[in-house]
């Protein structure tokens, strides 16, 4: 089974579109839980800690044992049936709870990220941008998602529980995509080229570009995550701040 040219834009579009529902609007969802300050940096980092540490588990699950398909399908039922214990006062009530369950929904999450955009670079050939358009969706996914949610929730009967509700409902027409359309076994050009290839983690910390590139990346980061953290805990909690001279 081949896999369709419109399916990795297609798989970006969904899934930055139903990742924005959470990671866009879990600083709302806890704000409106009336978690501030250091309980809301805490949940924001460990969303963070998620994503890291789940990218790392799936891209090796998917190195290791192939079966893209199925991993991605088992990621977001589990990602759904995570998801939707937000809906229990015990859970979304309790700050260690949430705390875990925020950890475990990020985690789970983040099997879209670097599998996704794997399934675009397998299907283009180099050099000729088709990367950069199929990327492109990704961004427009998550634009659209968060302008309509942005503009919904206020209005919304189930008022800020609108974000989970998009999410499950995006999964619909996800789910159905990976599985009809998206194949599965890894070819055997794929699988002997892996294990040929493949360079253990400590081998790429011995070269010096590698050990450039990671101390950029960290020293990005660090710079930004100040902002990308703590920005949205400002904005709702300076309007509500007094200030005396």
């Amino acid at each position: 089974m081949k896999m369709p040219r419109w399916l990795p834009s297609a798989a970006q579009f969904g899934t930055s579109a139903a990742v924005s529902c959470i990671l866009k609007f879990n600083m709302v969802y806890w704000h409106f839980l009336h978690y501030h300050g250091h309980k809301l940096a805490c949940l924001s980092a460990s969303s963070l800690a998620g994503l890291f540490f789940g990218s790392l588990f799936w891209g090796i699950v998917v190195d290791h044992f192939g079966g893209v398909r199925d991993m991605l399908v088992v990621s977001h039922v589990l990602s759904a049936v995570a998801v939707s214990c937000n809906f229990l006062p015990l859970v979304r009530d309790f700050f260690p709870a949430l705390l875990g369950l925020t950890v475990l929904v990020s985690f789970l999450l983040a099997a879209d990220f670097g599998v996704i955009d794997t399934l675009c670079l397998a299907s283009t050939d180099s050099g000729d941008g088709e990367y950069g358009e199929m990327r492109a969706w990704n961004c427009l996914g998550c634009g659209l998602a968060s302008a309509v949610l942005g503009v919904t929730i206020p209005f919304a009967a189930v008022g800020v529980f609108s974000i989970f509700y998009a999410f499950l409902l995006l999964q619909i027409p996800i789910l159905f995509m990976f599985i009809v359309f998206l194949p599965n076994p890894r070819s055997d050009k794929v699988a002997a080229s892996e294990s040929d290839e493949t360079l253990s983690l400590l081998k790429c910390l011995k070269s010096k570009e590698s050990l450039f590139f990671l101390c950029d990346v960290f020293l990005y980061g660090l710079c930004i995550s100040l902002p990308e953290v703590f920005g949205p805990i400002y904005y709702m909690e300076v309007p509500n701040a007094s200030f005396s001279c």
